[in-house]
């Protein structure tokens, strides 16, 4: 998981792995109908919800999101998560921080 940024990086995978507590291995996420990784601004609490298919067929617990133009426009934190859900089970992520930073020269 990309960890810093600067402002209007874009172009870049988000890919979140869901790993279970009890004991530290990969979910089977497969059988989930709806896979998203959230993206949230911190500074104003905007939430944005962007489909996130699998990066296999979800038996790793791997969804991926390609990151779009002007999306990481803010500098500041930055918060990640991954859901996923079904008719029969519902899976989250914990949230991942992202740095947005300034750039030294405007590109």
């Amino acid at each position: 998981m990309v960890s810093i940024l600067h402002d209007d990086d874009f172009g870049f995978d988000i890919t979140i792995t869901f790993i279970s507590r009890k004991t530290g291995l990969a979910l089977d996420i497969s059988a989930t109908s709806t896979q998203r990784i959230d993206i949230r601004n911190t500074r104003d609490g905007v939430v944005t919800q962007n489909a996130a298919p699998f990066v296999t067929d979800g038996t790793d617990g791997r969804i991926r999101y390609r990151a779009t133009a002007s999306e990481f426009n803010d500098r500041g934190r930055w918060e990640v998560q991954g859901v996923a859900f079904g008719a029969s089970a519902r899976f989250a992520t914990d949230f991942e921080p992202v740095d947005v930073r300034r750039n030294l020269v405007d590109v």
